[in-house]
């Protein structure tokens, strides 16, 4: 699940800095109430989040009163774009610029598509060794991350997958 939608959302900037402290809008958290009520019926035995306070935000409305844990795990972390607090329409234009927007990295510090693929699938191998631990669980985090677990889980193209926004508090299931 991807987390709702936020105040950098809002104004369409990038934040990739889990200290910088990004709150979910109030239409954010009606986001996450009705998701929350749409997955009531899922007995999830834990959730996975990743470092950052709108994903927290998130995970906390969508499991309400429910008495479950919640574990940050850095693999679910935002796409290190090496753009922080400037305009996503910035990143955007020169990726596209670059010709290789599966391996674009914005500088020295920061991740490319495929770097981040390879980090998800750490998470996904975690998760595919403790299956017998975990029956049920919701994993909230970050659209590049949604992007990059439908790439593992489901088999979609890199590409396709990346280029394929995925919208504010929506989410997909799949059984490892």
């Amino acid at each position: 699940m991807r987390h709702a939608q936020s105040e950098y959302n809002v104004n369409s900037l990038i934040n990739q800095d889990p200290k910088i402290k990004v709150n979910i809008t109030e239409m954010g958290k009606k986001q996450a109430r009705e998701v929350g009520k749409e997955l009531k019926k899922k007995n999830f035995e834990i959730v996975f989040v990743s470092d950052f306070l709108r994903v927290k935000q998130t995970a906390e409305l969508v499991k309400g009163e429910r008495k479950i844990e919640m574990i940050i795990d850095k693999r679910l972390n935002e796409f290190k774009l090496g753009f922080e607090g400037q305009s996503a329409e910035v990143y955007y234009d020169l990726r596209r610029k670059s010709g290789n927007v599966l391996n674009y990295k914005g500088n020295e510090n920061s991740e490319s598509f495929v770097d981040l693929v390879n980090r998800v699938k750490g998470f996904v191998n975690y998760l595919k060794e403790n299956k017998e631990r975990y029956s049920c669980v919701l994993v909230v985090t970050h659209e590049a991350v949604i992007q990059a677990l439908k790439v593992i889980l489901l088999k979609i193209d890199e590409k396709k997958a990346y280029l394929t926004p995925f919208g504010n508090c929506k989410y997909f299931e799949v059984k490892i």
